[in-house]
């Protein structure tokens, strides 16, 4: 009687622990929480303007996302893809995809629906490509 009784006691627990983990889209949110600061950039094919680079950050906080200190907008994720997305719910509406390893992240997004399917960007599409590093 003691063994079913810690039997149910152990599934129960392991159940209210599954239901506290989060989806694994909510888990990729709070690992982007924090400020990300470019490292590497181009856009069109082309690296930022003189000075720019330093200037480029991405603010993660709770749903929102602030690029360069502009107001937060909401952004959401779609872990269940390789490569994982990212879309930036603005007036654009910014798909894109993103790589997060240790400290680095690498997001390559572009415009109007137009999701990039690499890290890089070329000429004439209006995609742009970063590579951050956490900042502590």
């Amino acid at each position: 009687m003691k063994r079913h009784v810690f039997r149910a006691l152990v599934l129960l627990a392991c159940i209210v622990v599954s239901s506290y983990a989060g989806t694994p889209d909510d888990n990729a949110k709070a690992a982007l929480q924090g400020k990300w600061q470019a490292i590497e950039a181009t856009s069109n094919g082309e690296p930022p303007p003189p000075g720019m680079l330093e200037k480029l950050t991405l603010v993660f906080r709770g749903d929102t996302v602030s690029i360069m200190a502009a107001p937060p907008t909401r952004f959401t994720l779609d872990t269940s893809v390789t490569p994982p997305r990212i879309d930036i719910l603005n007036s654009r509406h910014q798909v894109g995809i993103y790589e997060l390893k240790d400290s680095i992240l690498r997001v390559c997004f572009g415009m109007d629906g137009d999701r990039p399917q690499a890290f890089r960007t070329r000429p004439h599409t209006d995609h742009t490509y970063m590579k951050l590093q956490r900042v502590q």
